[in-house]
């Protein structure tokens, strides 16, 4: 998977767990630190983003628990997006030499593997736009202005931020 720019991990269950996050989250802050840039990392409130450690040029902020889908910037559009110019390669790959419906096409989806994924998943999200972010995070933010203030108060302190383990 390296030859293909990325890097990979998985588990027995195909979940994220733990280990896998933290280490991605290191060889993230290492990134961001040879480029010089800092970050801040929004995150579900989910047990595998806990763990110990303070990084350099990244920050995380936790989601308060049990957050609607109408604050988090991801499901404003961001995934939809995604998801739609990532059928539109997978389609495009799969049906090159072959006609859509016919029982060659049915063959090569059988044969399409996570190897073949990988190359759409990448080009899919480079064509997400900036715009497109953008305009997530502002609908994601207007939305966060008209919640529940006793829900904002719960899960945030004096700099906004509130970094508490669910297991405290």
């Amino acid at each position: 998977m390296n030859n293909l720019g990325i890097q990979y991990a998985n588990s027995n269950k195909s979940w994220m767990t733990s280990l896998i996050f933290k280490n991605w989250v290191e060889r993230l802050n290492s990134k961001m630190s040879v480029e010089n840039r800092k970050i801040l990392l929004l995150l579900y409130n989910a047990p595998v983003h806990y763990f110990d450690g303070e990084f350099s040029n990244i920050e995380l902020y936790f989601l308060p628990p049990k957050t609607i889908s109408k604050i988090q910037p991801i499901d404003q559009g961001i995934v939809h997006s995604f998801k739609s110019l990532y059928k539109k390669g997978m389609t495009r790959n799969l049906s090159m030499g072959t006609n859509i419906g016919t029982l060659s096409y049915t063959h090569e989806l059988t044969k399409f593997k996570l190897v073949n994924a990988l190359p759409l998943i990448i080009e899919a999200w480079n064509e997400v736009t900036v715009d497109t972010i953008k305009n997530c995070f502002n609908k994601a933010l207007n939305n966060w202005a008209k919640i529940d203030e006793k829900i904002l108060e719960e899960s945030t302190d004096e700099k906004g931020i509130k970094f508490k383990s669910p297991y405290n």
